[in-house]
């Protein structure tokens, strides 16, 4: 790399990126990592690895009104798509993430997975009978990070985003392990002295295009090799935070048999954290193998609840299945679940089961909420649709308390759908201040104001910067001290800077409705990550 790079100045530079083209989404230090390896994993299978580092350059030199060039916006749209793959496809975790990537117009796909918490003696045996070829690649995570192996002239070459010098060269799988095991996943023997257990996992990518075969070691064999009944349940405790448990995340990628197998061995899944990694990566397979023939209702309820939530429509089939019923008391609980997935076929079946039952539907507007933050509009529409037909439509209170909601998580299409219904007149009497247009997409912005929604001038000029035009001086000061008052009174008032008046004959103007003056979160998504 031309110049030293570490993690926060690509974050700071992406998210400038993002932030500048109006895109709703940001990156933090745990995902990263995950999505940056596996771009780089794509240059590299394509030859492309010094344009990998070149772009990557580019975007941390780069300042926040650079014009940018379509290769760098394709580079960080892959590097967004290994972030976030279950945003893009339900059936997609961080696990196989570099399924949504592409060579020649064909998906990349791991040829081989494998994980476990074992001595370092043992990876080093392990990756020396791997034999990797210089046409294939490694992702090797560990409890919160991730990285890129490869080899190139009988040496093992490292991709860490942390290296400010881009790659290191190790000669052999000695040196390989060492480096991985203290240097890039920091574990240690549990009381934070250097030592224990390598914890990882590894995926190996080869080129789409490549029909080679190629034997690569049996999984079951390794297992047999390396693991036994005293040793099978030690978990690998990494100074970054974090146990790396064998069956837990063999759960994430590994076939039934694999899962068997360790079951087999003496494998605990405890507090059934294996069964819910399988949920959560979509591994139907590796659950059932986990779940055997047990049916207890309050486990299923958990697993229920996490196949809803996280959209995975093959588990919550394969859990039905295997219960028969959903075993929810009330509607309410798995349709908010469902919303909050943002899989709209998977929300219909639920809905549609509960139709079946004659359960009914109670407090069914308290899903649209989870609904709107997932940013799925057919789930919306569900919601509302059957609203209709249970003779509750939403009043223009609701509709307006909703679009408010979506501006404020920045859902475009979201707004759009609410806009449309809304009386005009409703419309004119939503209030932003400056620094809610300042942190809201463009896109929303442009549709408020075509539909009549007020701003100030301090707000125009806002919109002016979105736009990259020229914005003078006495402008640039007016919107500074705007956002400063507008900080004062969230700090002072909990003031989110998004409201709704309506003139009273007195001539006060008074709420519209009794919104919160900061947006009541919806919980965040508990996706177990592996990086």
């Amino acid at each position: 790399m031309s110049q030293s790079v570490d993690q926060s100045q690509v974050i700071d530079r992406l998210n400038r990126y993002l932030k500048w083209h109006n895109m709703p989404v940001s990156m933090n230090e745990e995902g990263i990592c995950n999505g940056l390896v596996t771009v780089y994993a794509k240059y590299v299978l394509e030859g492309k690895e010094k344009r990998f580092f070149e772009l990557l350059d580019q975007i941390v030199r780069m300042e926040a009104d650079s014009a940018i060039e379509s290769e760098v916006n394709q580079f960080v749209y892959d590097v967004v798509l290994t972030l976030f793959p279950h945003q893009f496809n339900k059936k997609l975790s961080q696990a196989n993430s570099m399924c949504a990537l592409t060579i020649n117009n064909k998906p990349l796909v791991s040829s081989f997975d494998f994980a476990i918490a074992t001595q370092d003696k043992n990876w080093e045996e392990i990756f020396k009978n791997l034999a990797l070829q210089e046409d294939e690649i490694a992702r090797v995570s560990g409890t919160a990070h991730a990285v890129a192996v490869r080899r190139k002239n009988n040496k093992y070459i490292v991709y860490d985003p942390n290296y400010s010098s881009g790659t290191k060269e190790f000669s052999n799988e000695h040196e390989l392990i060492s480096e991985l095991h203290y240097n890039v996943f920091g574990y240690h023997n549990g009381f934070y002295i250097k030592g224990g257990l390598l914890g990882m996992m590894i995926s190996v990518i080869r080129h789409p295009d490549n029909k080679k075969p190629r034997a690569f070691p049996q999984v079951t064999q390794l297992y047999d090799r390396y693991l036994t009944e005293n040793n099978i349940n030690d978990v690998a405790v990494s100074f970054h935070g974090g146990t790396f448990n064998t069956l837990e995340h063999a759960a994430m990628v590994s076939h039934a048999e694999v899962i068997k197998n360790l079951l087999e061995k003496g494998a605990k899944d405890n507090d059934h954290q294996a069964a819910g990694n399988a949920v959560m990566y979509n591994n139907v397979e590796a659950l059932k193998a986990l779940l055997g023939k047990n049916r207890e209702t309050e486990l299923f309820q958990r697993l229920f609840h996490a196949a809803l939530e996280s959209g995975r429509e093959e588990v919550y089939d394969a859990l039905f299945s295997m219960k028969g019923a959903l075993p929810f008391n009330s509607s309410v609980q798995a349709i908010r679940a469902a919303a909050k997935g943002g899989n709209s076929v998977l929300l219909a079946k639920v809905m549609n089961y509960f139709k079946r039952n004659h359960t009914g539907f109670s407090d069914l507007e308290d899903a649209i909420p989870s609904a709107i933050a997932s940013g799925s509009v057919q789930c919306v529409k569900l919601l509302v649709n059957q609203l209709n037909e249970s003779k509750k439509p939403l009043d223009d209170k609701k509709r307006m308390e909703y679009l408010l909601d979506s501006i404020k998580q920045n859902q475009s299409y979201m707004v759009a759908y609410f806009l449309k219904d809304i009386p005009p007149e409703h419309l004119k009497t939503i209030y932003m201040s400056v620094s809610a247009v300042e942190r809201t997409n463009l896109h929303i912005l442009r549709q408020l104001q075509n539909y009549g929604v007020p701003f100030s001038d301090m707000s125009k000029a806002v919109f002016e910067q979105k736009e990259h035009h020229f914005v003078g001086l006495r402008r640039i000061l007016g919107v500074f001290l705007c956002k400063f008052t507008d900080f004062l009174k969230e700090l002072l008032f909990n003031d989110c800077g998004i409201h709704c008046h309506r003139a009273e004959e007195s001539g006060v103007k008074k709420s519209f409705f009794a919104f919160p003056k900061k947006l009541v979160g919806v919980e965040k998504l508990q996706i177990p990550k592996l990086y």
